[in-house]
């Protein structure tokens, strides 16, 4: 706000948080002589609607599996273990008749979504 000479800067070791943001409109307010805001409320709503608003984008664009359709090949057939240069190694298993991944020490139950788009973890 260089007509009022102030400047606000707010570090924080914080990601993806609207705390710097709250901070500043706060501190922006009592230098001003504003009346207090609710930014707390104010920003939480914000963020629930965004939240809420990119669910319903998921659910929109997300396509639907088609039922009854099977692998093209056994399970037996997507087993062994898998190794990208910028991932490492996924060791794909099959233990009674269900499909895990195993990345980095995480074990991923896989399960068949439709045709051969086979699993989604």
């Amino acid at each position: 706000m260089p007509q009022d000479k102030i400047g606000v800067v707010v570090l924080t070791n914080l990601e993806r948080t609207p705390l710097p943001s709250i901070i500043t409109y706060h501190i922006c307010d009592r230098l001003l002589g504003l009346d207090e805001v609710p930014w707390n409320e104010r920003i939480k709503s914000k963020l629930e609607e965004a939240k809420q608003a990119a669910e319903q984008g998921k659910q929109n664009t997300k396509p639907q599996p088609k039922t009854g359709t099977q692998p093209s090949h056994p399970l037996e057939d997507y087993t062994g273990d898998f190794e990208h240069p910028g991932y490492g190694i996924v060791s794909i298993a099959l233990k009674d008749q269900q499909l895990t991944a195993t990345h980095n020490s995480i074990v991923y139950e896989l399960k068949h979504y439709h045709y051969d788009k086979l699993f989604s973890i």
